[in-house]
């Protein structure tokens, strides 16, 4: 895990480079100040015994996941990192499910490029893949007049290898501002997801899941924050 960690240190502090000077944030969840909710679902810390080296102690857990919103379908609720809009971003996270491992589509949802709950991107990991909305990279784009474009996979592949078991995964998005998207999830190496959309070049970084629990651990992010207005 730490070869991780240091692979995203080093690819971040290259893609801030030609932006702007770089900004590393790091999370271990000793604390949950830092981070802002819709306030509708049932999120807490925890301690939790760890069941093989590098896996985490101490971790953000979502509970009871709150109920689909009306309108686009998309998550009821995400916690994003507060206050800070990233651009050329490289955002490393450990994540695990609780659900039971034979519930076919359990997820958990990584948010980046997030503008506001209408417009976002989400990578959508799953032990599914059935190319529409399981295992995908979603854009949500709420408002626009065509319902088929209000949320619509814009991954490459047709359907990547499902890699959601019940253990941790290391899961890594490099999201730079013309569009070029990786996702990568335990292969640090060759991303599990590609895509390239630009609408949204920057914004915040989260988690979550749709309607099932899970747990999130060791949040490093890398980027150029960007400041109001620019």
């Amino acid at each position: 895990m730490r070869s991780y960690m240091t692979g995203g240190l080093l690819l971040g502090l290259a893609l801030a480079g030609a932006a702007g000077a770089a900004e590393v944030f790091w999370e271990d969840f000793a604390e949950l100040a830092r981070w802002t909710s819709r306030g509708t679902a049932g999120w807490e810390l925890a301690d939790v015994e760890a069941a093989a080296e590098g896996d985490p102690t101490r971790v953000l857990r979502l509970a009871r996941p709150a109920p689909l919103p009306e309108g686009v379908r998309r998550p009821g609720d995400y916690q994003l990192i507060s206050g800070r809009v990233w651009r050329d971003v490289v955002y490393d996270v450990q994540v695990r499910s609780l659900r039971p491992a034979t519930l076919l589509g359990r997820d958990v949802v990584v948010i980046f490029g997030f503008q506001d709950y209408q417009h976002f991107y989400y990578a959508h990991l799953s032990n599914d893949s059935n190319g529409t909305v399981h295992n995908v990279i979603m854009k949500v784009n709420g408002d626009d007049p065509d319902p088929a474009r209000q949320r619509y996979r814009i991954n490459v592949e047709d359907k990547p290898e499902p890699r959601l078991t019940d253990g941790w995964h290391q899961v890594r998005i490099d999201h730079r501002a013309d569009g070029r998207i990786k996702v990568y999830m335990g292969d640090m190496i060759e991303p599990l997801m590609t895509a390239n959309d630009a609408d949204y070049a920057q914004g915040q970084v989260g988690v979550t899941s749709f309607d099932d629990t899970a747990e999130f651990a060791n949040v490093r992010v890398i980027g150029r924050v960007v400041a109001p207005g620019e």
